[in-house]
């Protein structure tokens, strides 16, 4: 059983953005869910496993989750705690139009699926989604121009992201061999999203994994293209960015793991290009369209 909550932050004829709770109140699976619309969605805290076509996927803060128009899902979340996500639906037009950009059949087949569930989102991606949900709650009518367009942005970056990473995705991979890196990044992303305020130890990780150190290194590497080390300060600061509001800096830095408030504030200034003080008093229109000139055009 779960506990599923949604708030409508934003509404315009390009798109509409929410925020969805999940409160798991038992483990295992879910009750099943239908998509009505295509769905991009930002994890912010937590993790679960999403079962769709068939398919697991693992999603935590450092993914993105495409969901398709008339899609059937369930969730699962390995640790306690539940999940928030940022959920963008946009307009059926406006979206047919980006993804034809990348996959012309698209424009004569609106419907067509997406061809991945889910993808690693990029620093920029993120922080741009982080400070436009800020910008929401103080947004005044004659900035709706302004977040349209933002939004515009943000989803033809992650949508181009994806098609991108998945063409690089090599086909000549046995299907037996990538299920089972898939199963043993999985594995290692679990422990680090249930123990992410921890000392963790390569060996340690490797041994949750049922893996040698070697191999779950070399494989983690080449799944997601980060290290377990820089995925994991991904995972703490991201983390960091659901609590910073008005908390007490050198508190956050200590919830989410790190030794102490510099180290947490250098590791926040090279991952985010700011420091986390500027941060929470940057949150406007004009941050926006600064951050947007980092997205990969």
């Amino acid at each position: 059983m779960e506990d599923h909550n949604l708030q409508i932050l934003y509404r315009s004829a390009i798109v509409g953005v929410g925020d969805a709770r999940c409160n798991p109140t038992s483990a295992g699976w879910g009750r099943d869910k239908w998509s009505s619309s295509y769905k991009i969605v930002f994890p912010r805290s937590g993790a679960f496993v999403l079962r769709s076509r068939g398919k697991e996927a693992y999603v935590d803060p450092t993914d993105v989750l495409f969901l398709n128009r008339d899609e059937e899902y369930s969730t699962s979340h390995p640790i306690p705690g539940g999940d928030c996500c940022s959920a963008f639906v946009p307009d059926r037009t406006v979206l047919t139009e980006i993804r034809g950009l990348y996959d012309a059949s698209t424009l004569d087949n609106p419907d067509k699926p997406f061809p991945f569930t889910r993808h690693s989102g990029t620093t920029a991606g993120y922080l741009m989604h982080r400070t436009l949900l800020r910008c929401l709650s103080t947004a005044r009518p004659a900035d709706q121009l302004a977040i349209d367009e933002s939004v515009l942005e943000l989803l033809s970056h992650v949508i181009r992201t994806a098609y991108s990473r998945t063409r690089q995705i090599s086909s000549r991979r046995r299907k037996s061999t990538r299920q089972s890196h898939e199963l043993l990044v999985q594995r290692a992303k679990v422990l680090l999203a249930s123990e992410f305020r921890e000392r963790l130890s390569l060996d340690s990780i490797a041994r949750f994994a049922n893996s040698s150190p070697y191999h779950l290194s070399r494989v983690f590497k080449k799944e997601t293209g980060l290290s377990i080390h820089q995925y994991l300060n991904r995972l703490r600061l991201r983390m960091a960015l659901e609590l910073i509001g008005d908390s007490d800096l050198a508190r956050v830095a200590l919830d989410v793991g790190f030794s102490s408030h510099s180290h947490f504030s250098d590791a926040f200034r090279r991952e985010f290009g700011i420091s986390p003080s500027r941060m929470r008093r940057i949150a406007t229109i004009r941050t926006i369209r600064e951050i947007s000139k980092n997205l990969i055009v």
